[in-house]
């Protein structure tokens, strides 16, 4: 079993941010532009959705930086917590993905245009 040493795990989690700050606000911009012009959303929409989404961003940050000491914690090296949060995280998908495909939204999809500004 390979030991892992904090400098190696600082180094890569530094890594890490550096290029999903990139890759956030390179696309954070392009979002906006396409959602005001392509979808015909409001400026006030496309702020509280990118504000969600920056909200999101360090909920998950926090939860990721956190995760590897819960489950080293919680497990003793069994795996176990990793299989429940897979099942949870799948179960919640699932429910996510029914809850978008109910009627009630369909039907206000399809009365609003689908939100492609019909």
């Amino acid at each position: 079993m390979a030991v892992v040493r904090p400098g190696n795990v600082e180094r890569a989690l530094d890594a890490l941010n550096f290029f999903l700050a990139d890759v956030r606000d390179g696309l954070g911009p392009y979002l906006a532009i396409y959602l005001l012009t392509e979808q015909k959303w409001d400026e006030a929409s496309i702020g509280v959705v990118m504000s969600v989404a920056a909200l999101v961003g360090i909920g998950a940050g926090i939860f990721g930086a956190l995760f590897p000491l819960v489950v080293a914690d919680l497990t003793r090296g069994t795996g176990h917590f990793n299989i429940g949060q897979g099942a949870i995280a799948t179960a919640a998908a699932g429910l996510i993905g029914f809850m978008a495909m109910m009627p009630e939204t369909l039907r206000h999809a399809q009365d609003e245009g689908g939100g492609r500004g019909d």
